[in-house]
């Protein structure tokens, strides 16, 4: 382009010399006003020098495109790297404890009690997938599923290994909690949280005279985490949950929601023996200002005896330091129909933020179970925990 420039500017300006010239041979000029040899080589000089500056002119030009051209391309690989980089989340958390069981023996006891390794990943628009595993002793695998549906579809499909949708203990991060553990009712009735299935979930079921309602539904294996099915009977699970208020319900503890739902399936031990399974449960979870309630209670019937649970939690966020006090009571009945059978428990602890990644917990638990309750040489007496856990 510089060359074509250069070439049509020097064209011009030999076609004006040699019209001057023509022009000077045909006039008959008068000695006043005849040309002279000087006036044409002036011309020839300023066309020269309009030559010189229309080419610094174009070679500015020039470099300016280049660098626009760099930028440009340094702008659409950085998006190409980000776009990349946000296909796949990597997340996890590390919890690192002392306790003091008087059950235990030995009493005292130093521990990870988990170390979390999380990836997300959308794979396409519409699919997505999770793995989660947790190496505080070996290495267990937690979650490994798939998930169906877009960002704008009222629904999800989920398939593979992943929480029950139940009780909020159940759904909710142990990275989240402030108690140390969840409470008795949730690990007995739920062991380990997870379940091999397939669910269904819901959103906006009762459309927009009740908005925000959402509905789960699920058929899973009944056997928990990484267990085999050993029998054609299978889960079936429906929960659904309403909204209090206009409130935002919170994404972790599900706080400004209620909620009822039901369980039912079978269960086969080792030794073939099979017994009916059902949860029949609900809970509610308020957030006002500082402070923050919330209760569970689930009946039905575990390993053939007719059960009854319940927790109330109460928690509150101090104004002036980055604390949380918080309280919960339990009672846990694991036979109806026989007497004595009775767990109950409270718990009181603190968690400081120590940052936005890293907290401390100190809480006591006191525990009195009935002298019949199945596990009471293992929960009778307090356990104190102090805990420090810092997420990635």
């Amino acid at each position: 382009m510089k060359r074509f420039a250069r070439v049509i500017v020097v064209i011009c300006a030999l076609s004006l010399a040699g019209g001057v010239a023509r022009a000077q041979d045909e006039a008959a000029p008068s000695p006043a006003v005849a040309a002279t040899p000087q006036s044409v080589q002036q011309q020839i000089d300023e066309l020269r020098a309009r030559l010189q500056e229309l080419e610094a002119q174009l070679q500015k030009t020039q470099e300016t495109q280049e660098a626009t051209s760099r930028d440009l391309y340094a702008t659409t690989e950085a998006q190409k790297k980000l776009a990349q980089g946000e296909k796949v989340k990597l997340s996890g958390y590390i919890q690192s404890q002392f306790t003091s069981d008087q059950a235990a023996e030995p009493g005292t006891d130093f521990r990870v009690r988990r170390a979390r390794l999380k990836l997300e990943a959308p794979v396409t628009d519409l699919a997505a997938l999770t793995l989660q595993i947790d190496a505080a002793r070996t290495v267990e695998l937690k979650d490994a599923y798939l998930d169906l549906g877009r960002q704008a579809d009222l629904w999800r499909f989920r398939m593979g290994q992943a929480k029950v949708p139940f009780m909020y203990e159940v759904l909710e991060s142990s990275s989240a909690r402030l108690e140390p553990e969840r409470t008795l009712l949730a690990t007995t009735l739920f062991p380990g949280e997870r379940d091999v299935g397939a669910w269904l979930h819901l959103k906006n079921v009762l459309g927009d005279q009740v908005p925000g309602t959402t509905l789960d539904l699920g058929a899973m294996s009944g056997n928990g985490a990484s267990a085999a099915d050993n029998n054609d009977s299978k889960d079936l699970v429906a929960r659904m949950r309403f909204v209090l208020g206009r409130k935002t319900v919170n994404k972790d503890t599900e706080a400004n929601s209620l909620y009822v739902g039901y369980l039912t399936g079978q269960f086969t031990d080792s030794k073939g023996a099979t017994t009916d399974k059902r949860r029949l449960g609900g809970g509610i979870s308020y957030a006002s200002g500082p402070l923050w309630f919330r209760g569970e209670v689930v009946t039905g019937e575990n390993l053939g005896k007719d059960i009854l649970g319940w927790y109330a939690h109460l928690a509150y966020q101090l104004s002036r330091t980055p604390g949380t006090l918080f309280a919960r009571y339990e009672r846990f009945d694991e036979d109806r129909d026989t007497g004595n059978t009775d767990f109950k428990s409270l718990t009181v602890g603190y968690q400081h933020q120590l940052d936005a990644k890293t907290r401390m917990v100190l809480a006591h638990e006191f525990r009195n179970p009935d002298a019949g309750y199945s596990k009471f040489s293992k929960t009778d007496g307090g356990l104190t925990t102090l805990r420090l856990q810092v997420k990635y």
